[in-house]
């Protein structure tokens, strides 16, 4: 993965709930800040949320977007 990222060290929620997105985050990955980067597994935060989205690499280099916001909060911000 070759993406230029902000690094920074911030709480990271050890539990959270991922969902599978069907692209990549909605947000730029430029804005997106680096949390984590455990071999292919790379943790981001959005700067203005909470957001938490997880990039999964496989062997063949495909990449697998996650993210712990929630259905219901998405559906609720769709509609204003």
């Amino acid at each position: 993965m070759s993406i230029p990222v902000k690094r920074a060290k911030g709480p990271q929620n050890t539990n959270p709930r991922w969902r599978a997105l069907k692209g990549p985050p909605p947000a730029p990955l430029s804005m997106l800040v680096l949390l984590e980067a455990k071999g292919e597994v790379w943790t981001f935060q959005h700067p203005r949320s909470l957001v938490l989205y997880r990039c999964e690499v496989d062997a063949e280099g495909n990449e697998q977007w996650f993210s712990n916001h929630p259905k219901w909060l998405a559906r609720i911000q769709s509609t204003k």
